[in-house]
C-alpha cells in the first residue's frame, strides 16, 4: 500500500540556441518605459477599484443592518435569519470577486 517513488530522469543540457525557445518569464529590468507606465496605470486603476468596491460593500451592509435595527425589518421583508443570509451573501460575493486576482503560478 505504499506509494512508489517515480523515476526522474536527470536534466539534460540545453544548447545555446534552444534557450530562447523556452517559455521563460520576462526579466523585470528589461521593461520599456511604456510597459512600466502601463503596469503603473493598471495597478492604480485596480487598486482604486478594489478600494471603492470595499467601501461601497461596507456602506451597503451597514445600511441594511441599521434599517433592520431601527424597526424597518417589516418594510424590508426580512424575517428570521434573512439578515444573516444577506451578510453571508455579501461576504461570499466579495471573496468570489477576489479569486480572479490570485496568482496561480
Amino acid at each position: 500500500m505504499f506509494l512508489k517513488k517515480a523515476a526522474v530522469s536527470p536534466p539534460t543540457a540545453i544548447a545555446e540556441g534552444d534557450a530562447a525557445t523556452l517559455d521563460q518569464p520576462p526579466v523585470l529590468g528589461k521593461q520599456t518605459k511604456e510597459e512600466r507606465a502601463f503596469v503603473w496605470r493598471l495597478d492604480l486603476f485596480l487598486l482604486a477599484y478594489g478600494c471603492a468596491s470595499a467601501v461601497i460593500k461596507y456602506l451597503d451592509q451597514q445600511n441594511i443592518r441599521n434599517a433592520y435595527v431601527s424597526g424597518m425589518k417589516e418594510d424590508l421583508g426580512l424575517y428570521g435569519k434573512e439578515l444573516n443570509y444577506f451578510s453571508t451573501y455579501f461576504s461570499v460575493r466579495a471573496a468570489a470577486s477576489h479569486l480572479g486576482s490570485l496568482d496561480t503560478d
